[in-house]
């Protein structure tokens, strides 16, 4: 790993929906390149500013930058889920990091890791313990980085793809 540059966590304002929007086009090429069956590909445009924008007015998601040498770097969104008990499962309160994404030429530097830190003590202060993601198989460089940072497997989705008529 490089030498870890000084970095600032701060979490995500409204006004920062077009910023998230910006960082986030190097893990949504990454998406589409490897499944463009599922994924488009990575567009800056009103629609997806007003989808960010609209994800930070609610209060169960967070979203965190993190900014060195004075611009953003990269940032993680995660939702606080509160599942109640079901026949089959007990009640569990969680928190799901759906988006992470740190710039291609800012990798390694160990600003992932402070911002998997932020949901860490996000989940800390809202008294949950148990934190999860989902990470697609072609993501190889992101499924080490989660084995670095200690996560392990705790179920698997598979699919199959079939022919139409």
């Amino acid at each position: 790993m490089m030498s870890r540059q000084p970095v600032q966590i701060r979490k995500a304002a409204l006004n920062d929906a077009e910023l998230l929007a910006r960082l986030n086009a190097s893990v949504q090429r990454l998406h589409y390149e490897a499944r463009p069956d599922i994924f488009k590909p990575p567009e800056l445009n009103d629609e997806i500013i007003a989808w960010y924008a609209e994800l930070l007015k609610q209060p169960e998601n967070h979203f965190f930058i993190a900014e060195a040498e004075g611009r953003a770097v990269g940032y993680v969104g995660a939702k606080v889920v509160r599942q109640p008990a079901t026949p089959f499962t007990v009640a569990m309160d969680g928190v799901l990091i759906d988006q992470i994404s740190v710039n291609d030429d800012q990798r390694g530097k160990g600003y992932g890791a402070a911002l998997m830190q932020a949901v860490v003590d996000l989940a800390r202060t809202k008294k949950i313990n148990r934190i999860t993601l989902g990470v697609w198989d072609f993501n190889n460089h992101a499924i080490e980085f989660y084995k670095r940072q200690g996560w392990r497997v705790y179920t698997e989705r598979m699919e199959i793809l079939v022919e139409s008529g």
